[in-house]
């Protein structure tokens, strides 16, 4: 199946996939390795903002006609591009020797109730494939 070396450095990095940052940390001390590369997603905060909010406006005007719901949603619009930003600007991705780690904290719908932290590691060995897809409509905001 694999030498005994193998054996040892995938144990150590699934140890490492279940350490659990601790709140105040800075970003990368959660990471036990050496950080190749940091990414965010920063520069495309505004068209991501704006393509977003165009949906919701397009759901929220078919509401209207449909049941009148569309009225709240409507006015829902400042708090949505407020979670919006603050989701896109949390988005973080780190390139390690051995993994990539994705993490982002958003806020839930309502921002007075928290938020959801989310982290997820790829381990570089298992990557056969990569396949990067993009909707039609992101192109026009491109």
């Amino acid at each position: 199946m694999g030498t005994e070396d193998e054996v040892v450095e995938i144990e150590s990095l699934e140890k490492s996939l279940l350490y659990e940052s601790v709140a105040g940390e800075e970003e990368t001390e959660a990471v036990d390795e050496p950080v190749l590369y940091t990414a965010s997603f920063e520069e495309m905060e505004e068209d991501f903002v704006k393509y977003q909010t165009a949906q919701w406006v397009l759901y929220s005007l078919v509401l209207v006609l449909a049941w009148g719901i569309g009225l709240f949603m409507l006015l829902y619009i400042p708090v949505r591009r407020y979670i919006l930003r603050k989701d896109i600007r949390s988005r973080k991705l780190y390139l390690t020797p051995n993994s990539i780690v994705y993490r982002v904290t958003r806020p839930v719908p309502f921002p007075c109730f928290g938020v959801l932290k989310k982290e997820k590691h790829v381990l570089l060995p298992s990557v056969a494939d990569v396949v990067i897809e993009q909707v039609f409509i992101w192109c026009l905001f491109t």
